[in-house]
C-alpha cells in the first residue's frame, strides 16, 4: 500500500499541468470526503456509512489502477474470439434476465441481480481493455441496454406507479394533454416556472397515443441517453476509459434510478441539462473552443433549463 501511495508523492503539479491531474485531485478529495463521511457516522450516528466507505474505496482503487486505466497505448489483450465470447455471454445473460422478469410478478429474485451484476462486469471488462479499433458504439449500446433492463424491471413490476410523487406529476401531464395549457400556479406550485418535463411527457402522449405510464417511461429513457455528456467530460479530463466507466456507473446509480423512475420527479431533467451545460462550459472555458455551435447550444440549454 505504501508503494502505491508513493505514486502520489511523485506527482509534480507544474504551472499549466493542473488539468492533466484533475482526476488525481478528485480522487484525493474523494479519499478525504469518504473518511469525513465515515467519521461522521461514528461521531454523530449518521446513516451514510456505506456512502463514505464506497467513495473512499472507489477513490483508492482508482489511484492504484490509474496508470493502467489511462495508458495511451492501445491494450489489445482481448482477441476477436474473446470479444465475441463476451458479446455472446452478455446477450445470453440479458435474455435470462428478461425471462426472469417475465416469470416473476411484483418482485425480482436474487438471481436477477446476480445476472445484472455479471452483465455490468462484462461491460467493465470491455471498458478496461477498450481500444480505438473496437469502437465505442457497442459499449454504449450495452450500457443503454442494461439501463433499460433495470429501469423496465422496476417500472413495469407493478400495474400502477411505484412511487408517490409520480402520481401528482402524471396528473399534471394529463391536464396539459387534455387542455393544451399549463395549469395555473395554484395547482403547479414551484413547478409552474419549470414545466418542461410535464410538457415533454404530454407531447409523447399526444404523438404516440400512449398512456401516461408509458409516456413517462419513454421520456425518462430519452433523457437517460444524455449520460453521454458524462462520457465526454470524463474523456476530456482523463481519457475514454474513464469516461465510459463514469457513464456505466451513472446509469447504475441508485439515486438516479430512484428519481428518474421509481419516484419520478422533473428534477432529473434539470440534472441532465446541468451535465450538458457543464460539458459545454468545460470546452469553452478550459479548452477555449469558442465556436458557434458550442455557444448556441450553451445558450439554448441555459435558457430552457
Amino acid at each position: 500500500m505504501l508503494k502505491g501511495m508513493s505514486v502520489l508523492l511523485e506527482l509534480k503539479f507544474k504551472k499549466g499541468d493542473l488539468l492533466c491531474h484533475l482526476d488525481v485531485i478528485a480522487s484525493l478529495l474523494g479519499l478525504i470526503m469518504g473518511l469525513a463521511i465515515f467519521s461522521i457516522y461514528y461521531l454523530f450516528g449518521s446513516e451514510q456509512r456505506d456512502i463514505g466507505l464506497t467513495i473512499f474505496l472507489a477513490s483508492l482503487i482508482y489511484l492504484f489502477l490509474r496508470k493502467r486505466i489511462l495508458v495511451h497505448n492501445d491494450v489489445d489483450i482481448s482477441s476477436e474470439k474473446t470479444d465475441k465470447l463476451l458479446n455472446i455471454a452478455f446477450c445470453l445473460l440479458y435474455t435470462a434476465t428478461v425471462i426472469i422478469l417475465h416469470l416473476n410478478l411484483y418482485f425480482r429474485p436474487t438471481s436477477y441481480f446476480v445476472l445484472v451484476s455479471l452483465m455490468a462486469g462484462i461491460i467493465a471488462v470491455e471498458i478496461l481493455f477498450y481500444n480505438q479499433s473496437h469502437g465505442i458504439l457497442q459499449i454504449f449500446v450495452k450500457i443503454f441496454a442494461l439501463s433499460v433492463n433495470i429501469r423496465a424491471g422496476i417500472w413495469y413490476n407493478f400495474p400502477t406507479f411505484s412511487g408517490s410523487d409520480v402520481y401528482w406529476h402524471s396528473s399534471i401531464s394529463d391536464i396539459i394533454t387534455s387542455s393544451g395549457y399549463i395549469p395555473p400556479f395554484e395547482l403547479l406550485g414551484q413547478y409552474y416556472f419549470t414545466p418542461l418535463s410535464h410538457i415533454y411527457v404530454s407531447i409523447l402522449q399526444i404523438l404516440c397515443q400512449e398512456n401516461t405510464k408509458i409516456s413517462i417511461f419513454a421520456f425518462a429513457l430519452i433523457i437517460s441517453i444524455l449520460i453521454v455528456f458524462v462520457y465526454l467530460v470524463g474523456r476530456e479530463i482523463a481519457g475514454p476509459r474513464v469516461g465510459l466507466l463514469a457513464a456505466l456507473v451513472l446509469s447504475l446509480i441508485n439515486s438516479v434510478i430512484q428519481y428518474a423512475f421509481i419516484n419520478y420527479t422533473p428534477s432529473v431533467l434539470s440534472f441532465c441539462y446541468f451535465l450538458g451545460i457543464f460539458y459545454l462550459l468545460f470546452k469553452i472555458v478550459i479548452f477555449e473552443q469558442y465556436n458557434v455551435p458550442n455557444i448556441l447550444l450553451l445558450i439554448f440549454l441555459s435558457t430552457t433549463s
